[in-house]
C-alpha cells in the first residue's frame, strides 16, 4: 500500500513538473513564441488538408460557372438568357457572378483543376488570416488564449464552404476585409473601398445587401454620435465618409446596372423544399450539441459560437456600452440567419466585432489561467477534426464521382448534336461538357434563372407519364439522360417506343430517339441489360 502511494506521489510530481515547464512558455520571454507556433500549426494543418482535397461534385455549380465564363469570354459579354437550354421561350438571366465565372474559367484554361484547387486554398487562407488579424489587432495578451480558442473553432466552422469552388468564397473574404477597414479605418485601405465594392458586386453581386449593411452600420454610428454630441464633421473624417458613400453607389457599376437590385429579394420559399442550403435553421438546430467519438459535429461547433456571440452581447447591451455599428450588424446577421441556412456564415462573419470586443469574461479568465492545457487540447481537436473530415479523399485533382462523365463522353463521341433531356442535378456538368454541340433542359439555377415550375417539370417527368409525354411532344429531345436511381422511369417510358437505351455509366442511363438517330440506335442499342439494377 505504501509503495502505491509513493508511486502516485512520484507521478503527481512528474506531471506537475511538466506542467510548470509548459507554463514557462507563457512567461514574457516565451509567450509570443508559443502563440506564433500555435498559429503556424493551425494554418499549416488547414492549408495541408484543404489543398489535398480534389475538386469534387458536392453539386455541379462549378461547371455551369465554367460554361458561362467560357461563353462570356467567347462572346465579349455575360449571358443574358438560358443560352445552354432548349427550354422555350428562353429564360431571362441576370448573371450576378459573371466576373467570378470569367476568373475560374481563365484559371482552369491555364492550370486545369490544379489551378482551381490552389485558388480555393489561397482564398481560404487569406480569409482566415484576415479573421485572425482582426481578432488580435490591438488586443492585450490576456485575451489571446480566448480569441485563439474562438478562432480555432471559427475556421473549422467555415471550412466546409471551401470544399467547392463557388463565388461565396470571395464574399466571405470581402466581408471580413470590409469590416476590418470600417472598424480600424486605415486611410490607404479606405481609399480602396470603392474599388473593392465594385469588384465584389461583379464577383458575387447578390451579396450587395451585406455590403450595404456593413457600410450603413458604421455610417449610422458615425452620424448618431456626432448628432448626439453636437459635433461638426472634421476634414479628416471625410476620408471615411466619402469612400463609404461612393462604395454604396458602385452597385450600378455592373453590366446589369439597376437589374441587380431586385435579385436578392427573389423568393426562395419553394426552392427551399428541394435545395438544402435554402432551408431555414430551426430552433432545435441551434440548441443541439452532439459528439461522435469525442469529436463535435459541425452543428455543435456552430452552436458553440452562436452561444458565445449571444452571451457576449448581453452584458454590453444591458449596460448600453455596445457600439451601434456592432449591434446593427449583429441584428442584420440574425435576420439573415432566420432567412436561409446558408447565411449562417454571413452571420458568423458579421458577428466578428462582437467576438472581438465583448468577450465573455468568465470564459476568458478560465482559459487564460489554463492556457497551456486549453491551447494544446484545441490544437489536438483541430488536427483530429481536419483529419477525420478529409480522410480517404477521392481521385486527385478531380473526382468524377457522382457525375455522368461516361454519358457526356459518349455524346461527345457520337457527335450528333441535339437536345438532351436531363435531370437538373447534373445539369451544370452536362452543359459544361456538351455545349454548344448539345443543349440540355435545365440546371439547378433556381429560382434566379429557371422557375420553380421548370424544376417541378424536370423532376416529375421521369416518374409521371403524362408530364413526360407533354415534354416530349413539346421539345422532341434527341436524347434523354436519366439518373440510375430513377428505376421507375422504365414504367414511364414503356408506352413510348421511340426511345432506346444506348449507354449508361454509374450515375445516368442514356436513351436516344431512334427515329432521329437510327445509326446511334443500331450501333449502340442495349437490349439485354437492365442498367437500373446493376
Amino acid at each position: 500500500m505504501g509503495n502505491r502511494c509513493k508511486i502516485k506521489t512520484m507521478q503527481y510530481k512528474v506531471l506537475s513538473k511538466i506542467y510548470e515547464r509548459l507554463s514557462e512558455l507563457f512567461t514574457d520571454k516565451y509567450s509570443n513564441r508559443f502563440y506564433y507556433s500555435y498559429i503556424a500549426l493551425i494554418f499549416l494543418t488547414a492549408s495541408y488538408y484543404i489543398i489535398k482535397l480534389p475538386v469534387i461534385a458536392g453539386d455541379t455549380d462549378l461547371w455551369y460557372h465554367l460554361n458561362s465564363g467560357r461563353y462570356t469570354i467567347e462572346h465579349g459579354h455575360p449571358p443574358t438568357d438560358s443560352f445552354f437550354s432548349f427550354i422555350s421561350p428562353s429564360r431571362e438571366w441576370v448573371d450576378y457572378f459573371w466576373l467570378f465565372q470569367v476568373l475560374v474559367y481563365s484559371i482552369y484554361s491555364f492550370f486545369d483543376y490544379y489551378g482551381l484547387i490552389i485558388a480555393r486554398t489561397s482564398i481560404y487562407i487569406a480569409t482566415v488570416f484576415l479573421i485572425l488579424l482582426f481578432l488580435l489587432k490591438g488586443q492585450g495578451r490576456n485575451k489571446y488564449t480566448y480569441l485563439l480558442a474562438i478562432f480555432t473553432v471559427f475556421i473549422i466552422v467555415i471550412q466546409p464552404r471551401y470544399y467547392l469552388v463557388r463565388p461565396h468564397i470571395f464574399s466571405y473574404l470581402f466581408i471580413v476585409l470590409f469590416i476590418y477597414i470600417m472598424e480600424f479605418k486605415p486611410r490607404p485601405l479606405l481609399y480602396m473601398l470603392p474599388f473593392i465594392s465594385t469588384l465584389w458586386f461583379n464577383l458575387h453581386g447578390i451579396e450587395y445587401p451585406v455590403v450595404f449593411l456593413i457600410i450603413l452600420s458604421y455610417l449610422a454610428e458615425f452620424f448618431i454620435i456626432h448628432i448626439k454630441n453636437r459635433e461638426h464633421i472634421q476634414k479628416e473624417e471625410l476620408y471615411f465618409i466619402i469612400p463609404s458613400v461612393i462604395s454604396l453607389s458602385t452597385i450600378y457599376l455592373t453590366p446589369h446596372i439597376s437589374k441587380l437590385i431586385e435579385i436578392p429579394f427573389i423568393s426562395t420559399q419553394h426552392a427551399s423544399l428541394y435545395i438544402k442550403e435554402f432551408q431555414r435553421i430551426s430552433l432545435k438546430d441551434l440548441i443541439s450539441f452532439e459528439f461522435i467519438k469525442l469529436i463535435p459535429t459541425y452543428n455543435t461547433a456552430f452552436n458553440l459560437l452562436f452561444v458565445i456571440i449571444c452571451g457576449g452581447v448581453i452584458k454590453p447591451f444591458w449596460r448600453k456600452s455596445i457600439r451601434i455599428s456592432h449591434l446593427l450588424m449583429l441584428i442584420g446577421g440574425i435576420i439573415l440567419l432566420t432567412k436561409l441556412g446558408r447565411f449562417r456564415y454571413e452571420f458568423l462573419l458579421l458577428s466578428l466585432p462582437i467576438i472581438r470586443n465583448y468577450p465573455i469574461d468568465s470564459i476568458s479568465v478560465f482559459l487564460n489561467k489554463r492556457r497551456v492545457v486549453a491551447l494544446c487540447l484545441l490544437l489536438i481537436f483541430h488536427i483530429t477534426y481536419f483529419h477525420s473530415s478529409f480522410s480517404n479523399p477521392p481521385r486527385y485533382p478531380f473526382s468524377q464521382k457522382n457525375l455522368p462523365d461516361g454519358v457526356a463522353a459518349f455524346l461527345r463521341h457520337v457527335k450528333t448534336g441535339g437536345n438532351v433531356l436531363n435531370h437538373p442535378n447534373n445539369g451544370g456538368y452536362l452543359q459544361w461538357m456538351l455545349y454548344p454541340e448539345y443543349k440540355i433542359f435545365m440546371d439547378m439555377e433556381v429560382p434566379f434563372l429557371f422557375t420553380d415550375s421548370d424544376f417541378h417539370t424536370s423532376v416529375n417527368l421521369f416518374s409521371n407519364e403524362s408530364v413526360f409525354k407533354k415534354v416530349v411532344e413539346t421539345y422532341h429531345p434527341d436524347f434523354i439522360s436519366v439518373p440510375t436511381w430513377h428505376n421507375d422511369f422504365k414504367d414511364t417510358i414503356k408506352n413510348i417506343s421511340d426511345y432506346t437505351i444506348v449507354f449508361f455509366d454509374n450515375n445516368e442511363v442514356l436513351y436516344v430517339d431512334k427515329r432521329k438517330h437510327p445509326n446511334v440506335s443500331e450501333n449502340y442499342g442495349i437490349k439485354d441489360i437492365d442498367p437500373y439494377t446493376i
